[in-house]
C-alpha cells in the first residue's frame, strides 16, 4: 500500500514537471516574433487547420494569412514559406543560416540520421558524401560510362512489354517502371539486378521502399508532441525500423559478397561499391564502415527509384487519359475517365490505385 502511494506521488510529480516546462516553453514561444498565422488551439495548436491534404490547405492559409505565416502544430512552433520570392531568400540568400533540416522520429531509426546524406547537417561529413556522389556517379565520364547500361535495361523493359502484349497480359506500369530503375541503380552500385521483370521479387523491394516513404510523410504525434517520442504511440517508429531493417539486409548480403570476392583475390568490379570500400576513411577523419555504407545506399536506392518510377505512372496515365496519342489499352469496361487520378499524401504524391494497362502490338514499317 505505502509502495503504491509512493508509485501514484512520483508519477504526479512528473506530471507536473512535464507540464510546468512544457507551459515555459510555450510561453517563451509566444514572445518570439513570428510571422502571422491562424490563432492556435489549446494543446493540438492548428493541427486541424491542415484537414486531410495538407499541400492545399497550406495554399489557401497563406491567401489568407501571408506568403510567409506561422502554425504551431502541436507544440511546435513552424514556419511556413510559399512564395516564389520568399522562397529565394531562404534558399539562396540565406541558405547558410536555413541549410539544416527538422529530422521526423520515423528516421530516427538504426542511427540512420546520423549518417545519412539526406538529414546531416552541413559538416565535413556532409559535404564529403556529396563529393563522393558527385565525382562517383553524376560526372559527364561516369554518366556517359552508364550509356549501354540504361540502353540494355531500356531494351530489357520493352521486351518485357511486348512478350506480355504478345500474351495480352496486362502490365503493371508501377511495377515495371520501379524494377528497370531499381535494376539499373543496383547494376551501378552492386554490378548485379535485384529483381527480375518476370517475376513478383520487385514488389517486395517495392513495399520497403514506399513504407520508408509513407512513414516518413505519415502524421505523427511523436513529431508534434516530442515528450511522446519514447512511447511510439502510432507505432510509426517500430515500423520504419521494420523497413529499414530488411533493406539494409539486402545492403548486407552484397556487401558480404563483394568483400568474400575480394578475399579470394577476384577481379574488383570498379562500381560504386568498389569505389567505396576505398573511401574508408573521410576528409575529417570519419571511418567510412558498413553502417555508413548502408545508409549512403538507403539514400540513393530510395530516392532514386521510387520518384523515377511514380513520374512514369503518372505520365502514363495522363497519356491514357488521351488515347489517340498513345496505343495502350485499358482492362475491359475500364474507360479511360476511370483512371483514379486522386492524390494520396505523403513525402511525395502517389497514385491512390495501381495503374494497369495492357500494350496494343502494332506493326512497324
Amino acid at each position: 500500500m505505502e509502495s503504491s502511494l509512493w508509485m501514484l506521488l512520483s508519477l504526479g510529480v512528473s506530471v507536473l514537471l512535464l507540464l510546468s516546462r512544457a507551459t515555459k516553453r510555450s510561453s517563451k514561444s509566444r514572445g518570439q516574433r513570428l510571422p502571422p498565422g491562424p490563432t492556435p488551439l489549446p494543446v493540438v495548436g492548428n493541427l486541424f487547420e491542415l484537414g486531410n491534404k495538407p499541400h492545399r490547405s497550406l495554399a489557401r492559409l497563406a491567401k489568407v494569412y501571408s506568403p510567409i505565416m506561422t502554425l504551431r502544430l502541436g507544440r511546435v512552433n513552424t514556419v511556413f514559406v510559399s512564395s516564389p520570392e520568399m522562397a529565394r531568400e531562404i534558399l539562396q540568400k540565406n541558405d547558410a543560416v536555413l541549410s539544416s533540416r527538422w529530422i521526423p522520429e520515423a528516421v530516427r531509426v538504426l542511427a540512420f540520421n546520423e549518417a545519412s546524406m539526406v538529414w546531416l547537417p552541413p559538416s565535413q561529413r556532409w559535404r564529403n558524401l556529396r563529393k563522393i556522389c558527385k565525382t562517383e556517379l553524376f560526372t559527364t565520364q561516369r554518366l556517359d560510362s552508364y550509356r549501354s547500361l540504361r540502353r540494355q535495361k531500356v531494351q530489357e523493359l520493352v521486351q518485357y512489354i511486348s512478350d506480355s502484349a504478345s500474351k495480352g497480359l496486362l502490365v503493371d506500369v508501377g511495377r515495371v517502371a520501379f524494377s528497370t530503375t531499381l535494376n539499373l541503380i543496383s547494376r551501378t552500385v552492386f554490378s548485379a539486378d535485384l529483381v527480375d521483370l518476370y517475376r513478383e521479387s520487385s514488389q517486395e523491394f517495392k513495399i520497403v521502399v514506399e513504407g520508408i516513404l509513407e512513414e516518413a510523410g505519415r502524421a505523427n504525434l511523436s513529431d508534434y508532441f516530442p515528450l511522446l517520442a519514447k512511447l511510439d504511440p502510432q507505432g510509426i517508429r517500430h515500423r520504419s525500423t521494420k523497413y529499414f531493417k530488411k533493406l539494409h539486409e539486402i545492403f548486407d548480403e552484397n556487401i558480404d559478397r563483394r568483400l568474400h570476392r575480394k578475399r579470394d583475390g577476384t577481379t574488383a568490379r570498379n562500381d560504386f561499391l568498389d569505389e567505396l570500400l576505398e573511401h574508408q576513411v573521410q576528409g575529417d577523419g570519419t571511418k567510412f564502415d558498413r553502417q555508413a555504407l548502408k545508409c549512403f545506399f538507403s539514400d540513393i536506392f530510395v530516392a532514386g527509384s521510387d520518384t523515377t518510377s511514380s513520374t512514369v505512372e503518372w505520365a502514363m496515365a495522363e497519356l491514357l487519359r488521351n488515347p489517340r496519342r498513345f496505343e495502350w489499352r485499358l482492362p475491359e469496361g475500364k474507360e479511360p475517365r476511370d483512371l483514379d487520378m486522386e492524390e494520396k499524401f505523403g513525402v511525395t504524391l502517389i497514385m491512390a490505385s495501381p495503374l494497369k494497362a495492357m500494350a496494343v502490338p502494332t506493326k512497324c514499317c
